[in-house]
């Protein structure tokens, strides 16, 4: 969904974001594993062990879901890196199985891949020979949006005349 605000506003912004089933699955795991651990003894203890699991396992789903996908009109930004507008090209969607085999049999192992496993479809944009690497593949639980903004930053570097 392309933005409407200023010539620096995004046209598309996504966190990708760990599932909500995971956190529940984790969830469940630290209350089991702790109530094994702790067995019999005082509910200090119980304390200990539950923040002891409880603390990295939360900060692993959170490092886990922290990749942020955007694209401007200078291009698209993910994982600290920008792929500018003068070095995209061709851009296709992916559905489920596509994804699965650009990242496995199918894919080129110096792409940049900003891909999660728990997001399905993804979006391929082939680069310039300049660019150093022959496409980005970046995952995206909203792949149409995101290839109209890649479109929309295009038609915005174009030169105008």
């Amino acid at each position: 969904m392309p933005g409407k605000g200023g010539s620096d506003a995004p046209f598309f912004r996504e966190r990708l974001y760990v599932p909500v089933h995971w956190w529940v699955i984790a969830t469940l795991g630290v209350g089991i594993g702790g109530a094994e651990v702790f067995g019999g003894f005082h509910w200090e203890v119980a304390l200990i062990v539950y923040a002891v699991l409880a603390i990295p396992t939360a900060a692993l789903l959170l490092a886990t879901g922290h990749v942020r996908v955007t694209v401007d009109a200078a291009g698209l930004h993910a994982r600290g890196e920008t792929l500018s507008v003068e070095q995209m090209g061709e851009t296709q969607r992916l559905d489920r199985d596509k994804t699965k085999h650009q990242l496995g049999p199918g894919g080129d192992r110096t792409a940049h891949l900003v891909a999660r496993g728990y997001v399905a479809e993804s979006v391929a944009i082939r680069t310039t020979e300049d660019s150093g690497v022959p496409y980005w593949l970046v995952s995206s639980r909203r792949p149409d949006d995101l290839m109209a903004a890649l479109a929309q930053a295009r038609q915005l570097s174009r030169p105008v005349g």
